[in-house]
């Protein structure tokens, strides 16, 4: 299957099962910074669509993952072929854990969620380029949250100017 495709179709059997389930996510309760303004929006819209989400996240992990390893001379589009198959592959496991969600505590919740949406992704870069370097995972780790910290930003940037643009109208 295309990767591309496989992430999709992931994304898709994932927000099913996360329809019928409807797992309570509970949300931050505290005043944001961005209340009332197109980033609260777009934020909020974030965590109500973490299949979208994911996929977002991916082409943004995708670019550091590349400028980490590039001695690997692997370009661009191969590694978001890995990035496909090993967020896909995440989801599908977060979907199977979720008829379990409401029996466990939220605690155990949080510990199964990072565990396949962070460090799943981490290890499957980590062994794809060399397992045996435990540079390589802190590298991977790295990836995953510049490219978490540039999703944010760029949801900040892309919010502010559409607020910004409203306003000239």
């Amino acid at each position: 299957m295309k990767p591309f495709a496989f992430l999709v179709l992931c994304g898709l059997i994932y927000g099913l099962i996360q329809n019928y389930f409807k797992p309570v996510v509970p949300l931050n309760t505290e005043e944001s910074y961005f209340a009332g303004s197109t980033v609260d929006v777009l934020q909020n819209w974030q965590a109500k669509h973490f299949a979208y989400t994911y996929l977002i996240r991916s082409f943004f992990i995708a670019f550091w993952v590349q400028l980490f390893f590039k001695k690997y001379s692997y370009n661009f589009f191969e590694i978001m072929t890995l990035m496909c198959f090993a967020f896909g592959q995440g989801m599908l496991i977060v979907g199977m854990l979720l008829p379990f969600h409401s029996l466990l505590h939220q605690t155990a919740n949080n510990i199964l969620l990072i565990s396949t949406t962070v460090l799943y992704p981490v290890i499957v870069v980590a062994q794809f380029f060399d397992k045996k370097k435990i540079i390589n995972y802190l590298k991977a780790i790295l990836a995953y949250f510049l490219g978490g910290i540039v999703l944010f930003f760029v949801t900040v940037l892309i919010g502010l100017a559409v607020d910004f643009i409203v306003k000239l109208i």
